[in-house]
């Protein structure tokens, strides 16, 4: 059996495990004393655990690879779900796995720490909001927010919460002026025109109003006035009677006019009149309207431009097609986003030459005060094709969705630069810390993400879990890696990442 001396075993060990392992040094053994590689030894972990383990098999046979990173990660410790069935009595060792898992955010106060399952809860600090609480466990740190229920709350209520800012911004963009503060999308205030009028409405009139288009925010080609047209039964559902006076209208109205005499706005009849198969006519042509022109070889090549837009459409679009039984199934392709973010719709616009006007919808449910929605809508099956041909997405793409197949690395950085617009995150804190990450659920992509964040930052990027989703993991980079990724994302040719 070989023998070597435990200060060149030691030296071995760190060397061939990148300082993971070392040898457990006892107050009795000399550093030249020769020890058996083939014998069980102490050995200690990079995160304090030790375990008597054979020497050879610690630095040649990880006994466990973790399934993303591929890394060797044989812990049983660290890789444990419920790690405190491998302790007993270690407060310290079980503090730093839950700091580690939580980015330092819980403490470990007291609990249970032998043959405990993950769900035997144990209490826990957050050093973030200074709550003590007594039913943190490990099932919950990997579903909540880190496990605390108060922090939880906090970022629920940032989101929900009324952001004047971003609705100045929507009004100011079309040309008006708040005169009021509004509390909500839907809380009608007085506003000023560019011709200098004073009105009373709400933002969701005025965004229905000055739709954004490929050339901007423009008004509705119509004499008809604001105060002329009351909306008063917008919102509501349709009865008999109304889908009555569609179909009995269609043939003769146009569904401006028909919405006119029902109190509703004329996207929300046009969509009642495409769910029940309804088609308005042309008075002047005779004819179906044609609703808008499109380029749609527009996704049929490879461009810095195209994968932009296809990575945004990957994070936050939608693919589907509708199936009729009378007529011809229809291929959808859908970005909807926040009403403060619609100049990235706008681009996309110009991007296809799309001659329509985007749509506007209030969900008070979802977001409550934040819940007014830009939509482009695009039916098109070559373009649903080429989607899907030329750049791998996929309907219902969640956890199926595939990586690039580009033969240029720049077009995988455009498009990964459309995903980080949609699923990514950029955050600044003082003068030098920055961070950049993204989030994915689909194991290919989770890969893919990997290799291309590597190559972009210099190094591998921090994995963790999402705090809203089991299957979705966060990659990110922080400081000058994140940067040096930052310049090869802000080289890409479109004008990139302006949501961030």
């Amino acid at each position: 059996m070989k023998k070597i001396a435990f200060a060149e075993v030691n030296k071995r060990l760190k060397q061939l495990r990148a300082g993971e392992w070392s040898l457990v040094k006892g107050t009795d053994i000399d550093p030249d004393q020769l020890i058996t590689v083939s014998a069980r030894h102490w050995v200690q972990h990079s995160c304090g655990f030790e375990v008597y383990r054979v020497l050879q098999s610690v630095w040649r046979y990880p006994s466990s690879t973790h399934k993303v990173s591929n890394t060797a990660d044989d812990c049983h410790y660290c890789s444990g779900k419920s790690p405190r069935r491998y302790i007993e009595g270690r407060n310290d060792l079980y503090d730093l796995w839950l700091q580690k898992k939580t980015d330092g955010q819980l403490q470990f106060i007291s609990g249970q720490l032998t043959n405990s399952s993950s769900r035997t809860s144990f209490t826990a600090l957050c050093t973030t909001c200074g709550t003590q609480f007594d039913d943190a466990n490990e099932a919950k740190l990997s579903k909540q927010f880190n496990g605390c229920p108060t922090c939880l709350e906090n970022r629920r209520n940032r989101q929900r919460a009324w952001c004047l800012e971003d609705a100045i911004a929507v009004v100011n963009r079309r040309g008006f002026i708040l005169l009021d503060e509004p509390q909500n999308y839907a809380d009608p205030v007085m506003m000023l025109s560019p011709s200098g009028e004073r009105i009373h409405q709400n933002i969701i009139d005025l965004c229905s109003q000055y739709p954004g288009t490929k050339d901007g925010f423009q008004r509705l080609n119509s004499s008809i006035k604001t105060q002329d047209w009351p909306q008063f039964n917008q919102g509501l559902p349709y009865s008999s009677k109304d889908r009555k006076t569609v179909v009995d209208l269609s043939t003769e109205k146009s569904a401006r006019e028909v919405a006119i005499q029902l109190g509703r706005s004329e996207g929300s009849v046009r969509q009642f009149a495409i769910k029940n198969d309804i088609a308005f006519e042309d008075k002047e042509h005779g004819c179906h309207q044609q609703r808008y022109q499109i380029n749609e070889s527009a996704f049929c090549t490879h461009c810095e431009t195209s994968a932009f837009f296809a990575g945004l459409l990957a994070a936050d679009g939608s693919l589907y097609i509708r199936h009729y039984d009378t007529k011809k199934d229809t291929y959808t392709t859908k970005l909807e986003i926040q009403v403060v973010d619609e100049p990235t719709l706008t681009r996309l616009a110009s991007f296809l030459s799309y001659t329509g006007k985007l749509t506007y919808r209030f969900i008070k449910n979802v977001s409550d005060n934040r819940g007014l929605y830009a939509c482009l809508n695009i039916t098109s099956e070559k373009i649903y094709d080429d989607l899907i041909s030329y750049h791998n997405l996929s309907p219902n793409k969640s956890r199926t969705l595939q990586p690039p197949a580009y033969d240029q690395l720049k077009y995988e950085i455009a498009y990964l630069a459309g995903l980080i617009e949609g699923d990514g995150h950029i955050k600044i804190a003082g003068a030098n810390e920055i961070n950049l990450s993204i989030i994915s659920a689909s194991k290919a992509m989770q890969a893919w993400l990997i290799d291309i964040l590597t190559e972009l930052g210099g190094e591998a990027p921090a994995i963790s879990a999402n705090s809203l989703s089991k299957k979705a993991l966060s990659f990110s980079l922080s400081n000058e890696p994140a940067r040096k990724a930052l310049r090869s994302l802000l080289k890409v040719k479109s004008r990139t990442m302006s949501r961030k």
